[in-house]
């Protein structure tokens, strides 16, 4: 794993607030050349540090207005495959993990309304092969949505 140099870390940080700033931009507030900063942007994608850009779209404005996080036990057989495919399947569901505890798998979906996601939960996410149950906690609010970067450990701090 490459490390992470303050440089680095402020060009990440900058993008982590608005993906959308130009290179040029973000030189000119770092006191760098645009050169320097379009090499740094091209060395952390190569390494994978960097992955995309991406858009963020409040849900509410699109009609989701349920967050819903659904922990599926599953009977955890040769069948998990099949079952990490269908899920994926299901364009409703934003985020899927294996984790530990209770539940074998947490999902994260949204839907319309509570009646659909009771459709979800009942038609089609109960219907999957290897699931035995799942329990489901709907949001009532967002207290944090993070969308700037926490960089690990390996990255260069700020100077104390």
């Amino acid at each position: 794993m490459e490390k992470l140099d303050e440089l680095d870390v402020q060009i990440l940080q900058k993008l982590g607030k608005n993906a959308r700033r130009s290179f040029l931009g973000i030189a000119r507030e770092l006191k760098i050349s645009g050169a320097t900063v379009h090499e740094r942007i091209e060395k952390l994608k190569e390494s994978g540090v960097l992955e995309g850009f991406f858009i963020r779209i409040n849900p509410k404005k699109t009609g989701r207005l349920v967050t819903g996080f659904v922990g599926l036990i599953t009977s955890q057989n040769k069948g998990l495959r099949q079952l990490i495919e269908e899920v994926r399947k299901i364009k409703e569901i934003e985020e899927a993990y294996t984790v530990t505890g209770k539940y074998d798998f947490l999902l994260k979906l949204r839907a319309t309304d509570i009646d659909e996601l009771q459709s979800l939960l009942t038609d089609r996410i109960s219907c999957i092969p290897g699931v035995i149950r799942h329990e489901t906690m709907i949001a009532m609010t967002t207290i944090l949505d993070r969308t700037e970067p926490l960089l690990g450990t390996n990255a260069a701090g700020p100077k104390a």
